[in-house]
């Protein structure tokens, strides 16, 4: 490896080591840099500077489930360093983060192993637990499962953090949305189709007033 890769490799390491010195012993998974899983919205928007404009609403029933979308340019709190993230996804349940993805840019972490990835996430984490399946490594408590994965273009790897108890929660909340959103299908759509033909015959009586009006034979 070059000066220079050797020098990105030191950078972007440091970076997804939560951009702190590695700590004496493993970290708590729930926190992944400033981020803690069960905070709020308004607190995440506020670290990422970001504004209530940028959060998503993908269902409101049974319960709220939002999402944050973040593409950070630089490391929080250093200008001058890229972010390894490309994109950072933080989901919430009725206004509590359970789900935190991390998209990693494939230019930033050019020339760096899944050897190096897993090491560096480790010297915060501690060691992985043993994975099976597409999973390049897991690491996991009782409450938080975090697992580094191949990824497609343009994003090679991901890590995925999840509360355990709030994606179940947030699972089972989806799963209810989508049924009551097929079973109320019809209707919304029998309702905007009379809803179309409503309009389009105002629209028409509109316009044979007006012609019937300026008509002259």
């Amino acid at each position: 490896m070059t000066t220079s890769k050797t020098l990105l490799a030191g950078v972007v390491l440091a970076a997804l080591g939560s951009f702190v010195a590695a700590p004496s012993h493993a970290q708590d998974l729930s926190r992944y840099r400033e981020f803690v899983l069960g905070s709020s919205i308004e607190s995440v928007a506020t670290a990422t500077r970001t504004v209530a404009s940028d959060v998503t609403i993908l269902h409101q029933r049974p319960r709220l489930i939002q999402e944050l979308v973040w593409r950070p340019r630089y490391t929080l709190g250093h200008s001058l360093t890229p972010d390894p993230a490309r994109e950072i996804q933080f989901r919430f349940l009725d206004d509590q983060l359970f789900r935190i993805v991390v998209l990693y840019d494939a230019h930033e972490i050019e020339g760096l192993t899944v050897q190096d990835l897993v090491r560096a996430i480790s010297t915060v984490y501690g060691a992985p637990v043993a994975n099976s399946g597409a999973a390049v490594a897991r690491w996991q408590d009782e409450a938080v499962t975090m697992t580094l994965s191949e990824d497609s273009y343009p994003s090679p790897y991901r890590l995925v953090v999840v509360s355990a108890a709030l994606e179940q929660g947030a699972l089972s909340a989806s799963a209810e949305a989508e049924r009551l959103d097929r079973m109320e299908a019809p209707k919304k759509e029998a309702d905007r189709r009379a809803s179309d033909a409503e309009q389009r015959r105002a629209e028409d009586a509109a316009t044979r007033e007006k012609n019937r009006a300026g008509f002259r034979p």
